[in-house]
């Protein structure tokens, strides 16, 4: 089983739970796995995720 996090480009995230054969059908092709990166504790995942989020690009310039 691999959980998968998924942040699409208006900042949503939802968390999924796929079998291996599952991911691999839904995502080959789709994801630069270089770019893939483990995290050992969903807190680690958690921090790193938050901090991107919070990146200058994606501050609402009005």
């Amino acid at each position: 089983m691999i959980t998968v996090l998924i942040v699409d480009k208006d900042k949503n995230t939802i968390v999924v739970n796929l079998w291996d054969d599952e991911y691999k059908q839904l995502f080959q092709g789709k994801i630069v796995t270089s770019k893939v990166k483990r995290h050992k504790t969903i807190k680690e995942l958690d921090k790193e995720v938050r901090d991107y989020l919070n990146l200058e690009i994606f501050k609402d310039k009005r």
